[in-house]
């Protein structure tokens, strides 16, 4: 495998398109990398394995909160300020198996939405975009080139290079990269994923908690709509038996000569209607004008109907009231307003009369009637 291209696009120092050409011959196969420092050496290498291996290199197993942060940190810095950024890094590969010449371009971009990065990979194959399985067979096949751990012993960076042997991890760098190379690593990697899913453990932990106390409330609240669910069921059991009973004592009830309830409203409303004319008779039959006393209402709310009270003889009772008031009234002054006052005034009256009819109120009314 040999890097033939590389690309940056907004990249570190390296602003909008920066393209190397890195093209060895069989007799010249190292590339050296110079500059002043802050030039974007090490960026250069960052860029490179960030695009190899994306954010596996960095430890994650998928792009997350914290892999994003390392990819703010490479993107250039001018560029993070607009809200469209764009950043890409391409590298061109070139497999010669010593039958066939392939050439691989992996394309990783990343866009910013919302103050956030996406991030987008592809790879081409001699210019074709591969996808789906051979996509994954092409990178596990470059992680088994070169794993992420053998990057070191490729792409030598100068200010970490010694850190990287002679530092206080050279030799776990050393067996790591060994192991690799030969797949030894499997213990490794397997100590390495228990590492990092511990690591997780106390944001997890405290997410699922949660998870587990909503879960136990919306059980417990579940279990009471159920309970209520049957105490609505017994009650409208209980209202269909009520319903049933009351319908069967109306029937016998109305069998043995009572009346129905819808009878019985008609009938009271029938002897409201008599009593309301009784009451305002006798109020006319007294001579005394009606007072302001007379005109404050106590009929509790009571809605008069001008046609259920007077009925056919409503012309009769305004020619009357007129009379009785000396006054000149308009339609508007007789109903409601002194019509009321008749009938609040003759219901007094009324309970009077009640009162001496010594327990015969009905046989003292026709004898009432035939006085007025």
């Amino acid at each position: 495998m040999k890097i033939k291209r590389i690309t940056l696009f907004n990249i570190g120092p390296y602003i909008d398109l920066n393209t190397f050409d890195i093209t060895i011959a069989k007799d010249k196969n190292i590339v050296l990398i110079g500059g002043k420092n802050g030039a974007g050496k090490t960026t250069f290498f960052k860029a490179i394995k960030t695009c190899l291996y994306g954010s596996r290199v960095w430890g994650f197993d998928a792009p997350g909160k914290e892999y994003f942060a390392i990819v703010n940190g490479l993107v250039n810095t001018k560029t993070l300020y607009d809200n469209t950024a764009k950043a890409y890094i391409e590298i061109e590969l070139v497999f010669d198996d010593g039958k066939q010449i392939n050439h691989y371009v992996l394309h990783r971009e990343w866009k910013k939405i919302k103050q956030t990065f996406s991030e987008y990979f592809n790879v081409r194959k001699n210019g074709d975009l591969i996808i789906g399985q051979e996509e994954d067979d092409f990178i596990n096949y470059l992680l088994s080139v070169i794993p992420p751990d053998m990057f070191n012993f490729y792409f030598f960076d100068g200010e970490s290079i010694a850190e990287f042997f002679l530092g206080s991890d050279g030799n776990k760098n050393f067996r790591n990269a060994f192991l690799k190379l030969y797949g030894l690593d499997t213990l490794s990697i397997m100590v390495e994923n228990f590492a990092r899913n511990i690591k997780k453990t106390d944001v997890k932990n405290s997410t699922y908690d949660s998870f587990l106390e909503a879960r136990a409330t919306c059980e417990r609240e579940e279990v009471k709509y159920n309970l209520l669910q049957d105490e609505i069921r017994e009650l409208e059991n209980k209202i269909d038996l009520c319903q049933i009973q009351m319908r069967s004592l109306q029937a016998d009830y109305t069998k043995n000569g009572g009346i129905g309830l819808a009878d019985w409203k008609e009938l009271n409303a029938q002897i409201l209607k008599e009593e309301n004319k009784i009451a305002i008779a006798l109020s006319l039959r007294n001579s005394d004008h009606l007072t302001e006393e007379d005109f404050e209402s106590d009929g509790d709310g009571l809605e008069l109907n001008r046609q259920t009270i007077t009925g056919e003889y409503d012309d009769i009772f305004k020619a009357l009231i007129i009379s009785h008031s000396g006054e000149k009234l308009d339609d508007n002054l007789y109903f409601p307003k002194y019509l009321k006052a008749h009938i609040d005034r003759g219901t007094k009256f009324l309970y009077a009369e009640y009162k001496y009819s010594n327990g015969n109120f009905y046989k003292h009314l026709l004898e009432l009637d035939k006085g007025i």
